[in-house]
């Protein structure tokens, strides 16, 4: 009888160890599976974030208004006018600052290239002229570029830009026969030809 009351105490052991083991087992299952979910559900969001933003149109270039970019420019023009240069830089390199528009950041950049030209800077004119060009290749920067070579005597630049500025005239322009036969002649005054 011993041998049978040893037994009986290891076998309801033995069913208590494996329900225990069963739902140790079950609880790993569980966090396992829960895991996945949450990974997929990052990734599945991930990515659905990612389309959602490339998806979506970039935002319109911001710009200043006419009346803030006519006073900008008249605001520097007058700094500059009254000898105060940094002002003039400041106020020009804030106003590039202030727009995503290419067309108002070659203007504002060609504007501070012209003050530096009065002030017969030629190399600074001539680095903020290129800085113009590379935003926005157009007629009054290339102008102003070929009038700085000009000016600094380097007459085969100034030849080449010339001849640039002829092409950009507009053809719609009244006067575009006229303002072609006036760069002509400033390349033939500098040894060029057509």
């Amino acid at each position: 009888m011993d041998d049978s009351n040893k037994q009986q105490p290891e076998q309801q052991q033995a069913p208590h160890q494996s329900h225990h083991h069963k739902r140790k087992h079950s609880s790993k299952k569980k966090w396992l599976i829960i895991g996945a979910i949450v990974i997929v559900l990052f990734i599945g969001g991930g990515i659905t974030g990612w389309m959602f933003m490339s998806s979506q149109q970039p935002a319109p270039a911001s710009s200043l208004t006419e009346e803030q970019f006519d006073q900008t420019i008249s605001d520097a023009q007058t700094l500059a006018n009254n000898g105060d240069t940094n002002g003039a830089i400041a106020a020009y390199d804030n106003a590039v600052k202030a727009t995503n528009d290419a067309y108002q950041k070659s203007v504002i950049t060609l504007e501070k290239a012209v003050m530096y030209l009065n002030e017969k800077n030629y190399e600074q004119a001539l680095v903020i002229a290129k800085q113009a060009e590379v935003i926005n290749v157009n007629f009054e920067v290339v102008k102003i570029i070929a009038q700085i070579y000009d000016e600094k005597g380097d007459k085969q630049n100034a030849i080449t830009y010339y001849k640039k500025t002829i092409e950009l005239i507009d053809k719609n322009d009244p006067m575009a026969s006229d303002d072609a036969e006036y760069y002509q002649g400033l390349i033939t005054d500098l040894g060029g030809t057509k």
